[in-house]
């Protein structure tokens, strides 16, 4: 067997998959049960991540894309690359933990919009701004209920058609109404005729606007539904919808029953929302909107500021308390039923606290997995792979802990659970272990020794006026911070270390429509670099790019006698910029032929033959060696050739220490996973960065093993050491016992944490 399986537990179901690019992926031919709880063991370039996400989602993704049209495929992006194997059998509908929301909140991971819409269509009761009456919409057969058996009125009573004209009433409105059967009006609670030219009905009402026009008179507890129904019917059809009923002996008593949405009492109609719109207006703007608006006898616009925890409460409530008189039980209970079976995974993995409408993207990692895990918990479908690429460690132990047992019941509801890290801690939680063969590293360089620059001065965060509310951070949040140091930001998952990071990124780098909440001071810094979000945007490219050596090396061969002689300038040998790339695959070396019935094909451009360049390029050379030569180097061959190139050299060398050696630097970004991405990044900096740059890092190391996290905590002391500044928190690589400064969040999670703890020095001079 190429792999270790740990704790095997034999079961029927197989996954297998044969023909696998062992140099990418790790292993040639895997096979591993279903309904299983699986670790993919491997750090930085064991192929760990790209076989969990190439091949399993992205393989389940393309048979999925394969059953819709050519036009639907190319809405989701295409197929996308095809994963080289022989066979892969057994292979269930996948998909990724946490998932891919872009935008939305925390109410739409739940799945819990539509329902939440049909809520409030059924049971919020509305306000008449005018009289206070209580506004509802009912339809015929509900009208008949609700006066029949809702509010049993016994007494006789007029049913009133209000007939609006647009002039006064002439001879022939009254014939036409005494000939449909209707010679009766109310006129001031008295009912007069109009059958006849002098009838004291017409003369009442000679210049009037509005005649009611009365259809019958009935008891309506002791009515057959049939009569009042018909009755109803009548009215609204002559009244454009609405009718009341006018209780004799009883001059105040007026029941309105319109079939638009209006006031019971008065009858004026009221703005029936769409629900559906509303759920999507910002908190200020529903506000307005719903005014007098109740459910279960609580103001409506405390929904847009509850938490998980509170509306599950809010909605058991609803369970208890009378009905409105406009819905039904059954339909009543079996909305508020699935709303809660969608809430309870939330509230049993512990995120109670969590307000349903704040942002995806204000959410921590921790959060964001656990709210995915309840989500899928709730839908309740046996049979699904679900695959975690971002790795586990680095979570604090009581978040990992939550969020190994909500991985437990997905496979208890007959799903397959993959997760992916190299930490062996986090590794024994799985019921099965695929141990991937990592690659053999090679000799490391020492890294180049850099005088560490002093720093002085702070980065210092203060209150914003006005105050604003979108932020999970203490409002007065008051933090002062060295510059030219390592500082690690600590607290519990949903403490707000996430959302300090995503401040400063956002008062350092936002425009003015996107800015932070707080006024932040950072007087000598040019540049902000969040890396977490440089990585998700290297998705194209070459290692050679994402180590920024393309300008360098242009400017290199451009230099050189026969690129002057062709006259090559530099832009010829950079694949960002047309010029000397090819023209047919912009520089990829691959074209992608989207075909409508079949597999994507991705075969080698034949013009460049996958060397990326015009023909004409080559000539240029240096030391004997073009571009195209220099791209199908390693890293370790690069930096040997370049060794005379200052800048070129420092960022190679940093690249050798973070383990990319033995990576061509034509090597596409796609075949790199996140680990070696993020290495990668900070090799690039390594040669250019100073004291002018600020760098955010979240969760350093997560996924590595221990000799891999001592490599990027290296590769961010590199940082340091040229006098930058690097805020990460808390994970393999970063922690208080090797940071510089030290800043804990707390003292809880959600509307509890958000606050600076402690904000010290934790070693040497900061």
């Amino acid at each position: 067997m190429p792999y270790e399986l740990e704790r095997f537990r034999m079961n029927s179901a197989i996954l297998r998959i044969r023909g696998l690019d062992a140099a990418r992926y790790g292993i040639e031919n895997l096979e591993i049960p279903l309904g299983q709880l699986i670790c993919f063991r491997g750090g930085a370039g064991s192929g760990a991540q790209a076989l969990a996400h190439d091949v399993l989602l992205g393989e389940s993704r393309r048979r999925f894309l394969r059953a819709l049209s050519p036009q639907d495929r190319e809405r989701f992006g295409g197929l996308g690359h095809p994963v080289e194997m022989e066979d892969a059998s057994g292979l269930p509908p996948a998909q990724s933990l946490p998932g891919n929301l872009l935008h939305g909140r925390v109410v739409d991971v739940l799945h819990l919009r539509s329902d939440l819409a049909r809520i409030l269509q059924t049971l919020v009761q509305t306000t008449c701004r005018h009289c206070g009456g209580e506004c509802q919409h009912l339809d015929d057969d509900r009208a008949v209920e609700v006066v029949q058996t809702h509010e049993a009125i016994t007494d006789r009573c007029l049913v009133i058609a209000p007939l609006e004209l647009s002039e006064p009433p002439t001879a022939t409105v009254y014939d036409e109404l005494v000939r449909a059967g209707f010679p009766r009006v109310l006129i001031a609670d008295e009912v007069q005729r109009i059958d006849s030219d002098d009838a004291k009905g017409r003369r009442s009402t000679l210049d009037q606007l509005t005649i009611h026009i009365v259809i019958d008179r009935l008891v309506p507890a002791t009515a057959t539904p049939a009569r009042l129904g018909e009755a109803i019917r009548n009215a609204r059809a002559m009244a454009h919808g609405r009718v009341f009923l006018k209780i004799e002996n009883n001059e105040q008593d007026v029941r309105w029953l319109n079939r638009q949405f209006s006031c019971r009492a008065c009858g004026l109609s009221a703005q029936q929302l769409v629900w559906g719109h509303w759920l999507d207006e910002d908190e200020a703007s529903a506000s307005n909107q719903i005014a007098g608006s109740t459910l279960a006898g609580r103001a409506l616009a405390d929904l847009k500021t509850s938490q998980i925890g509170d509306f599950d409460a809010w909605l058991s409530n609803l369970l208890e308390d009378p009905l409105p008189i406009h819905c039904s039980t059954s339909d009543h209970t079996s909305l508020i039923v699935r709303a809660r079976s969608l809430l309870a995974p939330a509230i049993e993995l512990g995120l109670g606290k969590l307000p349903l409408w704040r942002q995806w993207s204000h959410l921590a990692f921790g959060e964001r997995l656990l709210l995915s895990v309840a989500a899928a918990i709730s839908q309740r479908l046996s049979g699904l792979l679900h695959v975690v690429v971002p790795p586990l460690s680095g979570l604090p132990a009581a978040t990992l802990s939550v969020v190994m047992d909500g991985l437990g019941r997905l496979v208890t509801q007959g799903g397959t659970v993959v997760f992916v890290d190299a930490d062996s801690a986090v590794a024994a939680r799985a019921q099965v272990v695929v141990d991937l063969q990592k690659v053999e590293s090679q000799e490391q360089q020492p890294s180049a020794k850099v005088q560490r620059v002093e720093r002085d001065g702070m980065l210092v965060i203060r209150p914003r006026s006005p105050v604003a509310d979108s932020t999970p951070l203490d409002p007065d949040l008051r933090l002062d911070l060295p510059l030219g140091c390592l500082i690690c930001v600590d607290g519990s998952s949903g403490s707000g270390k996430s959302a300090l990071l995503r401040q400063l990124t956002l008062g350092l780098t936002g425009s003015a429509d996107c800015r932070s909440d707080f006024a932040i001071d950072a007087t000598g810094i040019r540049r902000c670099l969040h890396m977490s979000d440089e990585v998700l945007r290297a998705s194209q490219g070459t290692l050679m790019q994402l180590l920024t050596l393309g300008r360098d090396l242009a400017r290199l061969f451009a230099a050189t006698s026969s690129a002057q002689e062709h006259q090559l300038r530099s832009e010829s040998f950079e694949l960002e910029r047309p010029g000397g790339r090819c023209a047919r695959c912009e520089g990829v070396g691959e074209i992608v032929h989207r075909l409508e019935y079949v597999e994507d094909l991705v075969v080698i451009c034949p013009d460049c033959e996958g060397r990326r360049f015009r023909e004409e390029v080559f000539v240029a050379t240096v030391r004997g060696a073009s571009i195209g030569d220099l791209m199908e180097m390693t890293v370790d061959e690069a930096a040997r050739f370049l060794h005379r190139e200052q800048r070129p050299q420092a960022i190679l060398r940093a690249a050798q220490v973070d383990g990319l050696a033995s990576y061509q630097l034509g090597t596409p970004v796609h075949r790199l996973d996140r680990l070696l991405i993020l290495r990668a990044l900070l090799a690039a900096h390594a040669g250019r960065a100073d004291h002018r740059d600020l760098f955010l890092v979240e969760r350093a190391g997560a996924g590595e093993d221990q000799a891999g996290a001592r490599q990027v905590h290296e590769s961010l002391r590199r940082l340091v050491a040229r006098g930058a500044t690097v805020v990460a928190t808390r994970a393999m690589a970063v922690t208080p016992d090797n940071a510089d400064w030290l800043v804990s969040m707390g003292p809880g999670t959600g509307a509890a944490g958000g606050r600076i703890v402690v904000s010290k020095q934790v070693s040497g001079p900061a």
